[in-house]
């Protein structure tokens, strides 16, 4: 994409000699500091504006601005997109802006994007983007040397439009900061305006949503109404429906843990639209994740903000016994507690909630586990269950007192593990060798590349059939 120069506009300025910063306007001094432009070299600003325009130039060419395929829907808006922000700011208004201005809005604009990548830049709006240059030129009047992500800017401005709007639609004052509900409607309920309510979806979605594309935000408004509760200047909470009901709820990181605060506002939202819930939705689960949150943060708020293990571990039913080593001892383990996804600024996490427990009395159940290792465990009581999950290294377990199954996971080192005194089951694992293990003092049902490897067990209940299948092996293998 080539731009004709926009320099001609600007042949002022003539400084005769390398110029300094006192020289540069407060916009363009913004430019210079932003980018570190190499002013010893400019004798006027016409020398700085063309090495402005170079470098926009370098952007247009760019490949992160073309696409494998102009006609999918993916790509399409995204080219669309590129051509207004370029043709209103290199041809409808040439001259209205200066070329480092403009390098630095279409820098901001476009750095993100990827050849390949589905990433869009945010619509172009004409108020929107001289409210945003009026912001960034009473900021710098206050503050010369402040530097500005024009994007992020013009972006909060964008958001605001459409939140304000709302506002004074619903009787609100701008200044209103509390909750509310904002509906978009669907296609066939609005069809004459469809087009205006998915650029008002895309830039009132949360960053992490998928409806800030542009096909996603279309095929979301096809048939259903999208709900999103705004409160301040930012998406809390989106309701995305499809064919047989409510099929997302989503909080603005988009990970299906919508704030917990908000479960009553969601329920109500619900109920008041006549909303049924999608069969194929997640939101059920999550939704009794967020009220178990709500009721742990109301009623054990002190143990949660001073991370109270004890207190917590009691209060979740673990019956915790605190130990010599100043670890725990829990009855079972059936996974860490979900709501510690809502406390990660208290420092919670999994890797933090295993490194509290040092014995496990009963069973131990590990499936779909974010941590890599079973932190200070050293001792199972009960059948200890290894399923899917991030769970690599089983770590300071020294013994498991049941039955031990190691099954579609992870798990590749049986770190200190020295006895089980149940059986051995491990299959479709990338488990090769059993480490410090001694003694299986019930049955191993393994994988064959494991076989090879029994012998170093002091005893191991089916000896004579293990040895058998490990003989067939090396005989089919001759």
């Amino acid at each position: 994409m080539k731009i004709n120069s926009i320099l001609p506009t600007y042949q002022n300025n003539v400084a005769f000699g390398a110029m300094k910063k006192s020289q540069f306007n407060p916009i363009d001094l913004s430019c210079v500091n932003l980018y570190k432009a190499p002013i010893e070299k400019f004798n006027s600003t016409q020398d700085f504006y063309t090495w402005a325009d170079g470098r926009t130039q370098e952007i247009l060419s760019s490949q992160r601005l073309k696409t494998p395929c102009d006609t999918d829907e993916v790509f399409a808006p995204k080219l669309r997109i590129i051509n207004d922000w370029t043709n209103a700011l290199l041809k409808e208004n040439k001259g209205k802006y200066s070329p480092a201005l403009i390098y630095m809005i279409l820098d901001s604009m476009f750095k993100n994007l990827e050849f390949d990548k589905g990433e869009l830049p945010f619509e172009y709006e004409q108020d929107i983007l001289d409210m945003t240059i009026d912001e960034m030129k009473a900021n710098l009047a206050k503050n010369p040397r402040e530097v500005f992500n024009f994007s992020k800017l013009y972006y909060k401005n964008l958001k605001a439009k459409y939140i304000n709007e709302e506002k004074q639609k619903q009787g609100y004052d701008i200044s209103y900061d509390r909750p509310f509900w904002v509906t978009i409607p669907a296609k066939r309920h609005d069809a004459e305006h469809f087009r205006e309510n998915v650029k008002k979806l895309k830039a009132m979605s949360s960053p992490n949503w998928c409806t800030r594309l542009d096909f996603k935000a279309e095929g979301a408004l096809e048939d259903n109404d999208f709900f999103i509760c705004v409160k301040g200047d930012e998406a809390k909470i989106g309701i995305r429906s499809i064919e047989d009901g409510v099929f997302d709820v989503q909080g603005k990181l988009n990970d299906f843990y919508f704030p917990f605060k908000y479960v009553a506002m969601v329920d109500e939202k619900i109920e008041e639209e006549g909303l049924k819930i999608s069969t194929q939705s997640k939101f059920p689960r999550y939704e009794n994740i967020a009220k178990r949150t709500k009721d742990i943060w109301d009623e054990i708020p002190e143990a949660i903000i001073n991370r109270d293990y004890y207190k917590i571990l009691d209060y979740l039913g673990y019956e915790p016994e605190l130990l010599e080593s100043g670890l725990y001892s829990i009855k079972n383990f059936y996974g860490c507690p979900a709501f510690m996804k809502y406390f990660k600024k208290f420092g919670y996490s999994e890797e933090d909630f295993l490194s509290q427990i040092q014995i496990i009395r009963g069973e131990a159940y590990f499936r779909g586990n974010e941590a890599k290792d079973t932190g200070n465990i050293e001792y199972i009581g009960g059948k200890a269950s290894f399923y899917e999950g991030g769970i690599e290294r089983l770590n300071k377990i020294k013994k498991i007192d049941g039955s031990c199954t190691i099954y579609g996971s992870s798990v590749s080192d049986l770190g200190e593990l020295e006895e089980i005194n149940g059986g051995l089951t491990v299959s479709d694992t990338p488990l090769y060798n059993l480490g410090k293990l001694k003694r299986i003092n019930g049955f191993a049902a393994i994988d064959n590349e494991l076989l090879e490897a029994t012998k170093q067990l002091e005893y191991v209940e089916n000896r004579d059939f293990l040895n058998e299948r490990l003989q067939k092996l090396k005989d089919a293998q001759e």
